[in-house]
């Protein structure tokens, strides 16, 4: 999950789940600087990373950030 904020006072705007279909920025791997929409996310019972699957790929859960359907400031994506 995320959470949008104001600043400077910190008041919660919107909260953002992390589930099947939200938008999300790749932080990390392959993909990084890019957006996806998630299609499904699969949780470990183990010591492996969590995964996330997008249309094309897949990668792990600490390299997703989900935005939603907000944009970014001084983003812009390159296809």
């Amino acid at each position: 999950s995320s959470l949008k904020l104001a600043l400077p006072s910190q008041e919660i705007i919107e909260h953002i789940k992390f589930e099947d279909g939200v938008r999300c920025y790749l932080i990390g791997g392959a993909h990084v600087g890019g957006f996806a929409d998630m299609k499904s996310s699969e949780i470990k019972r183990s010591s492996m990373p969590n995964e996330v699957l997008f249309e094309d790929f897949g990668t792990v859960a600490s390299n997703v950030f989900a935005v939603g359907s907000c944009t970014l400031p001084h983003t812009e994506v390159v296809e």
